[in-house]
């Protein structure tokens, strides 16, 4: 159910806008996107406290490249921060990810000039949380737990499009989701970005 909202909007957005942004070739775009993610984290030191959060955003630079009309790689560098409030059963703390990821895609037609490009990956990223700990109902800090800075990886599927507002702008809608291969991160995002060619 997290996924449908997100791959509906790319749908729609797919059919309303039929304008073709890459019927050339040697096609390649750069931009920024914005995110807005429903996230799943949980924290595997903390007596596996979890919380759901629906209002992450992420900032990413993205670089896509076609391979051939029906083909192409996409790649981000994107930075995420939020904090976690504690709770008895939740380890409250401040969460920073740097990640970078790269993607195959391919074209997914629906008829009369609709489409998606669609596919997955893997990626990066460098993590850090701070000031983990837990509180009682008071709010007065119970227990503290060490920081933790690493590199993590994770599993990457996503479905979008872009659509030519003039002949070197485009606009991109992008719905993905992320599984950390930790345990402790799911993420499902909807994504704007405005890109160059």
């Amino acid at each position: 159910m997290r996924m449908f909202m997100p791959c509906l909007v790319v749908a729609v957005a797919s059919v309303a806008l039929p304008t073709q942004a890459n019927d050339r070739d040697n096609f390649w775009v750069f931009g920024v996107q914005a995110d807005g993610s429903s996230l799943y984290f949980e924290d595997m030191e903390g007596e596996g406290s979890a919380s759901t959060f629906n209002d992450v955003t992420a900032l990413k630079l993205k670089f896509i490249a076609d391979i051939d009309r029906e083909s192409r790689t996409a790649s981000a560098v994107s930075y995420r921060n939020f904090t976690i409030d504690p709770d008895v059963n939740r380890v409250g703390q401040d969460v920073t990810l740097v990640s970078f990821e790269t993607q195959y895609q391919t074209k997914i037609g629906f008829g009369r000039g609709a489409f998606v490009w669609a596919g997955g990956g893997i990626g990066a990223n460098q993590y850090s949380y701070k000031e983990r700990h837990f509180v009682d109902r008071d709010g007065y800090t119970t227990q503290n737990f060490d920081d933790l800075n690493g590199i993590g990886f994770y599993g990457v599927a996503s479905a979008g499009r872009e659509f030519e507002i003039s002949p070197s702008w485009l606009l991109g809608v992008q719905a993905q989701y992320e599984y950390h291969f930790d345990g402790n991160l799911r993420a499902t995002s909807i994504g704007l970005s405005i890109l160059y060619n």
